[in-house]
């Protein structure tokens, strides 16, 4: 039975390309983890083949990848919807329209340049400019006219028709006709598709201070976060609060990539498979910090990928955990389609903190507990420590 297999945690990483070191030989060995990412004809010439899936190849999967010893499955099971009853509540078996819309779920490579539309009688007008886009690179302004797209007039056409014309391959390029608002001159210009369609990533300079708010780590988070903090630096920002709140986890890399801003060199997260991978140190090797005071803040909801940037900025002291006990969600799933069309996740590995504290169903304890009662004291609370 032939197998495709994407490495995730919680159900999001695909496309990986990351470079660690092993630790268990204590040598600056690099291993790859070199994991292919699906086209559209690799799936559909797959499903094609429309095999049936034997219960006896799903578990010797099982046997062979899931992260705990698999003798307390029982002998007699009947089916893969009962055998998969028996595993963790983070491994699933899906059918193959699950799948398929899982797989869809994941993300993709689409992109957009980064400015809000909306109809004003005949003409459309720019509401918004994202921050650092390649809109606001080239200097569009809110209240500028859109006149044409790639040549083509916006006349009669409604925003969401519009809105899917500056939608396509992140990298590509769209030529947009622009009417100043400061002077009424119309200019072109050649704008990179770069900005996520759901950008994740918000901050704000308060009295000196930066404020950088992620709520997912999406796939391509890290680039939006370094270019906040590349704005920062060019302000003489030192001191930072990160705001992981509410943030459930996501791409395992863009939250060890986006960890290195943080933490200098040495272990990010400490990963421990069940086969012949063992432990795998994934690392920073940031000789330079970008911020002198550092301050996280993190809640109940606080889960999986965030915690390993909060874990990591605990266990390396290089900042202050803020707010309540995070969520425990210390685990990483691997995605395995079938010939079938069919899939899985399975639970493969759980990783640690620096130190080897343990994250899943544990959590990451604050240095300080502070509960928000009708104002964000938490917030507060970063702010009077690093004016302190």
């Amino acid at each position: 039975m032939k197998l495709l297999i994407l490495t995730i945690i919680i159900v999001l990483i695909q496309g990986l390309n990351l470079y660690t070191y092993a630790e268990e030989n204590h040598s600056k060995k690099e291993v790859s983890l070199n994991l292919r990412k699906d086209s559209s004809n690799n799936i559909e010439n797959q499903n094609e083949n429309n095999k049936n899936v034997s219960l006896k190849e799903i578990e010797e999967i099982v046997s062979d990848k899931y992260i705990k010893n698999s003798n307390h499955i029982k002998k007699d099971t009947k089916d893969i919807e009962e055998l998969f009853k028996q595993l963790d509540e983070y491994s699933k078996y899906y059918n193959k329209n699950e799948f398929e819309d899982f797989l869809h779920n994941l993300g993709s490579d689409k992109a957009t340049v980064g400015i809000s539309l909306v109809k004003d009688e005949e003409d459309i007008v720019v509401t918004h400019v994202n921050n650092y886009s390649s809109a606001y690179n080239a200097g569009i302004k809110s209240k500028d006219k859109i006149i044409s797209i790639d040549g083509v007039s916006v006349e009669g056409k409604s925003i969401e028709e519009l809105t899917n014309m500056l939608i396509g391959k992140r990298g590509s390029t769209v030529v947009l006709s622009i009417k100043s608002a400061s002077n009424n001159s119309i200019i072109d210009r050649r704008l990179i598709r770069s900005t996520e369609l759901y950008n994740p990533v918000s901050s704000k300079v308060v009295e000196g201070i930066g404020y950088i708010r992620i709520s997912k780590f999406t796939k391509y988070s890290f680039y939006s976060v370094k270019d906040h903090v590349d704005a920062m630096k060019k302000e003489k920002v030192d001191k930072v609060i990160l705001d992981l709140r509410k943030n459930p986890g996501g791409y395992l890399d863009q939250a060890i990539r986006i960890s290195e801003l943080f933490v200098p060199r040495g272990p990010i997260v400490k990963v421990n498979y069940n086969n012949e991978k063992g432990r795998v140190v994934y690392s920073s090797f940031n000789d330079k910090l970008q911020f002198k005071d550092v301050c996280v803040l993190v809640d109940e909801e606080t889960a999986s990928a965030a915690e390993i940037v909060a874990a990591a900025i605990k266990d390396r002291n290089v900042g202050t955990i803020i707010g309540k006990k995070t969520y425990g969600k210390g685990s990483i799933q691997e995605i395995i389609k079938l010939e079938s069309g069919e899939g899985m996740k399975i639970t493969v590995a759980e990783y640690f903190s620096p130190k080897m504290r343990k994250i899943d169903k544990v959590g990451i304890d604050p240095d300080i507990i502070v509960e928000n009662i009708k104002k964000d004291n938490q917030l507060l609370r970063a702010i009077e420590i690093l004016n302190n």
